[in-house]
């Protein structure tokens, strides 16, 4: 017999194992050699800031704005996938899992936040300072 709890985090672990999955995907994948190609500058300097939406990866640095639009690439939206067991629901976006692996191609010198715009949640990679005042 399952108890409640251990129903309850199953949605959680099935999640956490499917974001995993993409991750890894993401981090081996061609597409996101691609994104990284157009995003970074030619010396391979780290974005000040990169924000991954359904539809396009977005990265500024030195002034200046570098974007990889996903529909110009023929590459397919992102979506959403959600493991429900009628207790708890767990979203999983992709949009996530790719923030997660560029923050991981890129050294981990990255924190990652949330932002919702026009009713789509971006994930927002913002480079940790390294210098203090």
């Amino acid at each position: 017999m399952v108890n409640k709890l251990e129903q309850s985090s199953q949605p959680q672990f099935e999640a956490e194992a499917y974001k995993t999955k993409l991750i890894n995907k993401y981090v081996a994948s061609p597409i996101t050699a691609e994104v990284l190609d157009v995003i970074l500058n030619a010396n391979r300097d780290k974005p000040t800031e990169i924000e991954v939406h359904y539809n396009c990866v977005v990265s500024r640095l030195d002034d200046m704005i570098r974007t990889y639009d996903f529909l110009k690439n023929q590459v397919t939206f992102f979506e959403t996938k959600y493991f429900n067991d009628g207790l708890c629901t767990k979203a999983v976006y992709q949009s996530e899992a790719l923030a997660e692996a560029i923050n991981q191609i890129l050294g981990g010198s990255y924190s990652i936040d949330h932002k919702i715009e026009a009713d789509q949640m971006v994930f927002v990679l913002r480079l940790e300072p390294y210098r203090a005042f």
